[in-house]
């Protein structure tokens, strides 16, 4: 008796990250951005200004957008989902707009499972 072992069925997703808010931010740190990366994907906000180590960007300076492939193996059970575990980096970097050189540092990193935000429904 023969199985078939058929790979993990693989499934694009579009995916809008949008920025609602950011709180205790650095004082110091005016300008700032965004960024969600995997690999050598990458997507970014546009400028964020903070003000008194608050920021709330409009919908269109805050979204960003990235087309993820997805996976699913039949026949396994994952808490939370039903497809793989794909992390992705979410940055948050300040920007010196007079700067020649670096014109961006990372401030702080996180992960983020996108696989917990996808569903065929």
């Amino acid at each position: 008796m023969f199985k078939s072992n058929k790979g993990p069925e693989a499934l694009k997703f579009e995916f809008s990250v949008t920025v609602k808010s950011l709180d205790k931010l650095p004082a110091k740190y005016k300008h700032l951005k965004l960024s969600l990366t995997k690999g050598g994907k990458i997507a970014r906000t546009k400028e964020i200004f903070a003000d008194k180590q608050h920021a709330e960007p409009s919908l269109s300076d805050g979204t960003m957008t990235m087309i993820c492939t997805m996976y699913r193996t039949q026949g396994t059970v994952r808490a939370g989902s039903e497809f793989d575990e794909r992390l992705y980096k979410l940055s948050l970097m300040r920007i010196n707009p007079r700067a020649m050189r670096e014109r961006e540092k990372k401030i702080g990193s996180s992960f983020i499972n996108l696989a917990e935000y996808a569903s065929l429904e």
